[in-house]
């Protein structure tokens, strides 16, 4: 492109016609990468400002590209910077939006953080605040110290407009993993998890959980993490549990939160159901003691919510697994193994299958008397995994039964044809194995075969 059409180009820039304006805009945004604009770039900064909304996107565009350019880029910011508080709000708006494109074409556009603060408090445009929030999140990402911006951004959770709270937790978020700003961050979001205001409430949950999610240790926020859980606000006790469940997962003892995580396993909205069975099984997972939540966690297998459901069965399961919590957990998930509702014996039978795989010994924790009836009661189950899980569980307890008549007896409970029966003779067969293997560990005297066993076992099957 020659300089005679960027010249063109600028003219055209001040055009009676919207569409005539918007072209010139659009095609110098095209050009401004590759080619010297300095001598349109004043003309596409008062285009910013252009009644017309495509003009002043064009504009903007163009400018983005243009701080790409070496060539441009000093003058570009300058100006840009200059006319950020201009009377114009259209020109406000364009100049916050030109700073974005150069943010997003990798530019470092290094504002001044005062300025960005200012147009954040100040401005009446909620877009220009939008974007003010959203390029300090840009500077505290790039490990700019943006403290002096820190209290317009915690502000700015309580703003009118969402997009602006969206940004600027998400600008507070950046600043928490900022090792610059990360004490003052944590500090001033922990006090505002008590403001009147509930989106600032929220706005500080929401970070706490996004700031933990990213390995920042938060664990002097968790006291009051744990008076959040009994917000009014939905999402204040749905962040809250986030935030909880990834402290959980960085390996911080959430103990004192048990039995409000538990509580809010029969909250009204399932997403905080989910969340807080989440942050159990996260707590679980790094050895916590849980007892107290296994009642409500067994009745979240009922839950009409599929996340709360798996979430719960992971959370039993981990606790299945812990020596703290073991023995209760197990003799709880074989009792309910009976259950009228086959949602809470599908989940249970799957949770002591993972305990299971995890070699532990069920047949130590739970005694006999209980698990036998329970098990084989599940043998006819009507949920297929129910039955196989049952069967699984059920040979680990072959030592411990003595009557082998009563074996015998549960067989002829199972139709021939039916899955149930196969488990059952294998069971039986199972146990027949090792009774002659101890038979062979006896005196001489005691070898006698038991061939009555075998006849037994050969008419039920025929």
């Amino acid at each position: 492109m020659e300089e005679d059409e960027v010249r063109e180009l600028a003219e055209k820039l001040s055009d009676e016609d919207r569409h005539v304006r918007g072209g010139a805009a659009r095609t110098l945004a095209n050009a401004a990468e590759r080619i010297d604009i300095s001598s349109v770039i004043p003309a596409l900064v008062k285009a910013l400002g252009d009644e017309d909304w495509e003009v002043r996107k064009n504009a903007a565009e163009a400018l983005g590209e243009a701080a790409v350019n070496k060539k441009t880029k000093e003058l570009v910011l300058k100006l840009l910077t200059w006319k950020l508080f201009d009377e114009n709000p259209n020109m406000r708006e364009g100049i916050i939006k030109a700073l974005e494109c150069a943010a997003q074409n990798g530019v470092n556009i290094s504002l001044p953080i005062p300025v960005l603060e200012k147009a954040l408090f100040d401005d009446k445009n909620s877009i220009v605040r939008e974007k003010a929030a959203e390029i300090l999140g840009k500077e505290a990402e790039n490990g700019i110290d943006i403290s002096s911006a820190i209290s317009a951004l915690i502000t700015a959770l309580g703003d009118e407009d969402w997009e602006v709270r969206e940004n600027a937790a998400q600008a507070l978020g950046e600043a928490a993993v900022n090792k610059k700003t990360q004490e003052l961050v944590l500090k001033l979001l922990i006090e505002k998890l008590c403001d009147e205001n509930p989106d600032v409430r929220d706005g500080a949950a929401e970070v706490l959980a996004h700031a933990d999610k990213n390995e920042v240790d938060i664990s002097v926020a968790v006291p009051a993490l744990l008076k959040a859980l009994g917000d009014e606000n939905l999402y204040v006790k749905l962040h809250a549990a986030r935030a909880l469940e990834n402290t959980a997962r960085n390996g911080v003892n959430i103990s004192i939160a048990i039995l409000k995580l538990a509580k809010l396993l029969s909250d009204e909205k399932e997403s905080v159901r989910s969340s807080a069975a989440g942050a159990l099984h996260a707590a679980a997972e790094n050895g916590t003691n849980i007892s107290v939540a296994i009642p409500e966690l067994l009745k979240a297998f009922d839950d009409v919510g599929w996340l709360v459901r798996l979430n719960a069965a992971q959370a039993l399961g981990e606790a299945a697994v812990n020596k703290k919590t073991q023995e209760l957990v197990l003799k709880l998930l074989i009792e309910k193994l009976c259950d009228e509702n086959p949602d809470v014996r599908d989940g249970a039978a799957e949770v002591l299958a993972h305990a299971d795989k995890n070699e532990v010994d069920i047949s130590v924790a739970v005694p006999a008397s209980i698990a036998i009836p329970a098990l084989v009661k599940a043998l006819g189950d009507e949920v297929r995994n129910v039955r196989k899980i049952a069967a699984t569980i059920l040979k680990t307890f072959l030592s411990s039964i003595e009557d082998k008549r009563s074996l015998i007896l549960i067989l002829r409970k199972f139709p021939k044809t039916s899955e149930s029966r196969e488990f059952a003779i294998e069971i039986h067969k199972e146990w027949m194995k090792k009774q002659n293997e101890r038979i062979e560990l006896q005196k001489p005297e005691m070898r006698k075969p038991r061939n009555n066993d075998k006849g037994r076992l050969k008419r039920m099957v025929n």
